[in-house]
């Protein structure tokens, strides 16, 4: 028997993780830096702060988060460079030709190649500053031995969102595909991770701050691996070393589609392709499908290539899965039993509960706000008290639950 896990952004917050909003804020008020080389002068611009007002100012009332961000950088600068004359048909963007330019200051190419080192360097400096903090023996006790609880009643397949190494601090023996070939880096293979069914099993499906790419004045890969292919290092500083200074990679719709160690926009799944994504990826969908116990923990549901996947899970298990979700619910007082009314949760997520709990309605017979909502057949479980309280008050209750 395994289990299956979800992490998204919400499993990291109560040891330390930020909000999307804390790496907006983060990424807005960084300045980008342009110099000049004749005088030498540094003139500092508010450019990724201009680009989201833009955002805000369409989307309104709705804001941006760095996600939108970064695909907008994205698109700016395929359309920039497509507009160029000489450019070949490959990195011409077809909608390039239907729109013009509405403010020329937004398609400098110079300063979007800036802002995107720097939106990258933003979240993984904030990553990094929570990753080195976490204290598994400690402060954080309650989340590693969660983890490790879990690990030795039988193995497990962790698929995380988040790019910190939290979960392979928390649990002493994995697979993550990664193996030594004398350097400072690991390289990957495929078959060191899906050949193996002993251990639990780790998949970054969105990139780690760990991830990095190889040396371009050592080609003895250079016919085996892809030009995206990411190696682990031992270290953030090490792994950052290798982030730019590189090329970007183009979409088979000739967008700019950055291809690298923290994968975020809203062009993901273009971005799935090299070793180790594509092959986390396989594993994930196999680990839904052969595994009937799933958990899934501070998951907004909001990338819809996971959803697909994930709300195949009732079709495959049927009264067999075992299903535990762990979310936040910020205010008890306000509860009703309409979500719609309540705005709380979200369509997808209330998407992915219904089909669940095997009910359209899985909130409605109940007036009062609960920190356990369970389905009328008691296979689907659903926790609102965030990650510290659950694992500390219902622990052990949800590793008996998804293992026996």
């Amino acid at each position: 028997m395994r289990v299956t896990a979800l992490l998204g952004a919400g499993a990291s917050v109560d040891i330390g993780g930020p909000l999307s909003v804390d790496l907006t804020r983060s990424v807005r008020s960084k300045l980008q830096e342009i110099y000049d080389l004749k005088t030498g002068h540094v003139t500092k611009v508010p450019f990724l702060n201009d680009i989201a007002a833009e955002l805000d100012n369409y989307f309104s009332p709705t804001i941006s988060h760095f996600e939108d961000i970064f695909y907008t950088l994205e698109s700016l600068s395929s359309y920039a460079r497509g507009w160029q004359s000489k450019t070949v048909k490959k990195f011409k963007p077809h909608m390039g030709s239907f729109v013009d330019a509405k403010k020329q200051y937004f398609f400098d190419e110079f300063l979007l190649y800036i802002a995107k080192k720097d939106l990258l360097t933003v979240v993984g400096d904030s990553i990094d500053e929570y990753d080195s903090l976490f204290d598994p023996v400690l402060k954080h006790s309650w989340y590693s031995s969660f983890w490790s609880d879990a690990v030795s009643q039988c193995q497990w397949d962790i698929a995380t969102l988040n790019y910190d190494h939290c979960i392979e601090s928390s649990i002493n023996q994995y697979e993550d595909g990664y193996e030594d070939i004398g350097q400072i880096c690991k390289r990957f293979n495929p078959r060191k991770l899906l050949d193996n069914n002993t251990d639990s099993k780790i998949l970054h499906l969105h990139g780690s701050i760990l991830y990095g790419h190889y040396s371009t004045s050592d080609n003895r890969y250079m016919f085996e691996d892809q030009h995206e292919d990411l190696y682990l290092y031992p270290s953030y500083k090490d792994a950052k070393d290798t982030w730019f200074n590189r090329s970007f990679s183009v979409a088979q719709s000739h967008d700019e589609t950055y291809v690298g160690p923290i994968v975020t926009g809203l062009r993901k799944t273009d971005k799935l392709l090299p070793y180790p994504y594509n092959t986390y990826y396989h594993q994930f969908q196999k680990s839904l499908i052969e595994n009937d116990r799933l958990l899934i923990i501070g998951y907004s549901f909001g990338d819809y290539h996971l959803n697909s996947l994930l709300e195949r899970v009732v079709r495959y298990h049927g009264q067999n899965r075992k299903i535990v979700i762990i979310s936040y619910f910020p205010d008890p007082k306000s509860w009703i039993p309409d979500p719609y009314v309540m705005n709380w949760p979200g369509n997808e997520m209330l998407n992915f509960i219904a089909k669940a709990f095997k009910d359209p309605t899985p909130f409605y017979n109940t007036l009062q706000f609960q920190e356990m909502f369970e389905s009328e057949d008691k296979r689907t479980r659903i926790y609102l008290g965030g990650v510290n309280h659950t694992f500390n008050k219902y622990g052990r209750e949800i590793i008996d639950f998804l293992t026996k």
